[in-house]
């Protein structure tokens, strides 16, 4: 039997064992070991795995559910990450290795090797499934292929059996290939070590980040003063005064106030207490709750919490079997997502998607309405986490911003359009820990006190333009950007590009001699910069897109350009560029050199942070059922940062959606 030890490892003694408790009690969501060890019920361990000597890599969370003479139970949520780490290492095991027609022994994973390699190949022998005819008795030259390591290695061996797909190799043995053999087992074993390694100081990294991130925001914007009971008035006028400032406002000591919807949750969420706010219009009630940590932990209201399973499942979070079951247990005050989570179908994170979705809802009904009544009432909330105001405020933007008159979006973007903005020094909400999706943070990173708003936007087309408008003035409003002009701009009409009283100074040069220095200063450049900028993408764009940037480079640098039509000096120039990228092109679409470029030009935080933003807007993608994006998301989220969490779920979609 399998056994739980002190350091939290579940031990496996072979890949058979593992195989057989997998199919009769792990599949189910349970696992039954040994263990020597007392372990509190109901309490969440992380786990690791490992088969023999070999350390799989996988992590999963589960609960204790039974401990007592020498055994313990856990147990794992169906559709969780756990579930599908440990069907992803089942599927790996199970299928064992292959050998193709022309001799090359292929293993999926270096997990699947390792493991294979304690049961089978150091006994001298490969057992590997085969549609070729071989020749029992022949000796010939084969070679290991082992999935994730781009090498190959010759080795010599003699077909022992082959009958029905099936056939068995026995490695010649001779030095060299038993030196071979053993020499890539401990390059692959310290490969695993390190990335195991490598995990593990990301994890510690991203989560001294978040603790600084935590102190220095605290540091920042210290507590304010405590909230007292008092009634005002939440507008929201639709204009651009609307969205001109979002900060939390302070409460004098007189009822009657009034503030903007969005400067009221601010400004609870800051208060750095527990709070109850009742907001109250045309005979609607609705009250939001808040914790000591300002964080919104739950609602009253015109909620359905039928509709929250309905839109688990249009999440394939779960699926419509178990959404009928849990309906049918509704009732009283029970909500549905506590439902789901007690009935462990459901992770906390795919319950916040949801409650943050509706969250949302609840906020744009009470704005519709023009102007609402509300009454604040500190308490004390003995509530667990909730939605943190950064993690609300840029989705509840976008869709209020969305439906604005154009004539007042244009208004608001007159007086910024040639300016140059720049990520604040002290944002009162920083870029890191705002809801953004992948775009979205790389367009904000772009501004750095150079760039003018109106060139970040040259290139898009419309949908993306005007999502990236909305962007800039909700980061300008919450304080996160601010604004350099590079000339007065007034607010009503647009600045004139020069005075049309002064006489222009005589030229010296053509546009063609500008082009030729516009370029030879953007070469310049390029030969310091890495390969993605060379390419024109960013670290983190996915592969796809690199086809889609060549081709673009191509059209504007090609032979057949303007631009290199323009003048020998251009054409050479442009050649120049053009060969810069193709260059950059071959290096990056290849995954491995891919990956070492992006290590040597990016530090493992950025990496981690970046692939956190696509992780969680993978799940959005699919709350929204974009599957093609989200797979997109997820597939750059592994390569990024290679977490456990993220290849299982990458798994668990690819699965599910059969792609």
């Amino acid at each position: 039997m399998a056994r739980l030890d002190e350091d939290r490892i579940i031990h496996y003694e072979s890949e058979a064992e593992f195989l057989d408790q997998y199919d009769s009690h792990i599949s189910q969501g349970g696992f039954y070991l040994e263990s020597p060890s007392e372990w509190p019920l109901r309490t969440p361990v992380e786990l690791g795995v490992h088969i023999g000597t070999t350390d799989t890599g996988v992590c999963i969370n589960a609960e204790v559910v039974y401990c007592g003479q020498g055994k313990v139970g856990l147990q794992i949520a169906p559709y969780s990450e756990a579930t599908a780490a440990m069907a992803e290492l089942a599927e790996q095991l199970r299928g064992g290795p292959i050998l193709t027609d022309d001799g090359v022994v292929k293993y999926g994973s270096i997990t699947a090797f390792l493991a294979d390699f304690e049961a089978n190949v150091a006994t001298g022998g490969f057992y590997a499934t085969s549609t070729g005819d071989w020749q029992v008795g022949e000796l010939a030259q084969f070679t290991l292929q082992v999935g994730g390591v781009e090498a190959v290695l010759p080795f010599r061996a003699k077909t022992v059996m082959s009958q029905s797909g099936m056939v068995s190799l026995q490695i010649e043995p001779t030095r060299e290939n038993i030196s071979a053999i053993n020499g890539l087992v401990v390059r692959l074993r310290k490969q695993r070590k390190e990335e195991i390694e490598l995990l593990a100081a990301r994890k510690r990294e991203q989560e001294q980040a978040e603790e600084k991130a935590k102190s220095r925001k605290e540091s920042l914007h210290p507590r304010g003063p405590a909230l007292h009971a008092f009634q005002g008035i939440a507008t929201a006028s639709r204009d651009k005064e609307e969205f001109e400032s979002i900060r939390p406002v302070q409460f004098g000591d007189q009822d009657g106030q009034t503030a903007t919807l969005f400067e009221l949750i601010a400004t609870l969420t800051a208060a750095g207490q527990g709070s109850r706010v009742l907001i109250e219009s045309n005979g609607d009630r609705m009250t939001f709750r808040f914790n000591a940590q300002g964080e919104l932990c739950d609602f009253e209201g015109p909620r359905s919490e039928v509709e929250f399973l309905k839109r688990l499942a249009k999440a394939r979070f779960i699926d419509d079997g178990v959404a009928d079951k849990l309906r049918a247990q509704l009732g009283g005050t029970r909500k549905a997502g506590e439902l789901a989570l007690e009935q462990g179908v459901v992770t906390a994170h795919q319950v916040s998607i949801v409650f943050c979705d509706q969250v949302i809802d609840a906020f744009e009904k009470c704005r519709s309405r023009g102007q609402v009544r509300f009454l604040l009432d500190p308490e004390p909330v003995e509530l667990e986490d909730g939605l943190r105001f950064e993690r609300i405020i840029i989705p509840w933007l976008e869709r209020a911003m969305a439906v604005l008159d154009a004539a007042i979006v244009k208004t608001m973007l007159r007086p910024i359009w040639e300016s140059t903005p720049r990520l604040s020094r002290e944002p009162p909400f920083t870029l890191a820990r705002l809801d953004l999706d992948d775009h979205g943070y790389r367009f904000a990173q772009r501004f750095d006190g150079n760039l003018t708003l109106k060139k970040s936007l040259a290139g898009m087309d419309k949908k993306l333009r005007d999502k990236s408008v909305r962007l800039v003035l909700s980061l300008l409003a919450l304080g996160t950007l601010e604004v350099e002009s590079t000339n007065e701009v007034k607010a009503d009409k647009p600045q004139p590009a020069r005075d049309s009283t002064r006489a222009s100074p005589p030229r010296d040069t053509t546009p063609a001699d500008d082009q030729t220095a516009e370029l030879e200063e953007e070469l310049a450049r390029l030969e310091e910069c890495g390969l993605f900028d060379r390419l024109g993408v960013h670290w983190s764009a996915h592969p796809l897109m690199f086809a889609t940037a060549m081709q673009e480079l191509s059209r504007n640098f090609g032979p057949s350009g303007e631009l290199a039509q323009s003048s020998a000096g251009l054409a050479e120039l442009c050649r120049r560029r053009l060969q810069m990228a193709k260059q950059a092109f071959e290096v990056l679409t290849s995954p491995l050199r891919r990956m070492e470029q992006r290590s040597q030009e990016v530090s493992v935080a950025m990496r981690s942070q970046s692939a956190k933003l696509m992780f969680s807007k993978a799940e959005q993608k699919l709350n929204q059922q974009e599957i093609s994006e989200a797979i997109e998301l997820l597939e750059m989220a592994v390569e990024l940062d290679p977490r456990p969490e993220y290849k299982t779920r990458l798994a668990t979609v690819r699965r599910y959606y059969k792609k």
